[in-house]
């Protein structure tokens, strides 16, 4: 059912999208599948650490898991 939904949309399914999908297992609908695909809110690229690190440390890793990392 999600594959069919991903293919038919075109998009692609995070790690939080697939926690959210496994804690509803037995009552997975097609609509709430639907639902958590299309809505799923893109975040900005916004560092909460400084640049300098950032560009020795963190160079070329998505700027959430960063902010994760460092909290």
């Amino acid at each position: 059912m999600v594959l069919n939904v991903m293919k038919e949309k075109n998009t692609k399914i995070t790690m939080e999208t697939v926690m959210k999908l496994r804690s509803h297992s037995g009552a997975l609908t097609d609509a709430m599948v639907r639902r958590y695909l299309s809505t799923e809110p893109v975040k900005k690229k916004c560092y909460k650490v400084p640049a300098r690190i950032v560009e020795k440390y963190f160079v070329g890793k998505d700027p959430n898991k960063v902010d994760g990392i460092v909290e």
